[in-house]
């Protein structure tokens, strides 16, 4: 279940990081560079997933206490009525599928590529503060 929301959330990065023009670059100027990428991408998102799947116990207890502070037993038991009926079961199923629809990716991507290009003028700012160089 984990995957099949996070997968559509990494590549989704994975195409931000590579519409950075500082990658688009460095790709352009090497042909190893391509592999290399996709290697650590591919690495990255592995091990996103192993830790979340190593950390669901502890998130699932967590869950739990945070529900017991939210929710009186009878208002759990209302809900899982609701999960029990088939307008649960099918709510349950389609919004584990919300990440990957494509009006949400589009809207994702173009973040991360705005906050990209932000955090990249805001890292030359501060090496120019850094060093004493202006960047005007």
């Amino acid at each position: 279940m984990f995957e099949a929301m996070l997968n559509p959330m990494l590549a989704n990065m994975q195409q931000a990081i590579l519409s950075s023009p500082d990658i688009r670059t460095a790709l352009d100027a090497d042909p190893k560079a391509k592999a290399t990428l996709d290697a650590f991408l591919a690495g990255q998102q592995q091990k996103t997933i192993a830790l979340l799947q190593a950390e669901l116990p502890a998130m699932f207890a967590i869950m739990e206490r945070a529900y017991a502070r939210r929710f009186t037993v009878t208002q759990l038991d209302e809900i899982t009525a609701f999960f029990s009926t088939p307008t649960g079961r099918l709510y349950m199923d389609e919004s584990m599928k919300l990440p990957a629809d494509p009006e949400l990716l589009g809207w994702q991507r173009d973040l991360m590529q705005r906050s990209m290009a932000d955090s990249q003028k805001d890292i030359e700012k501060l090496q120019a503060d850094l060093t004493g160089k202006s960047t005007k």
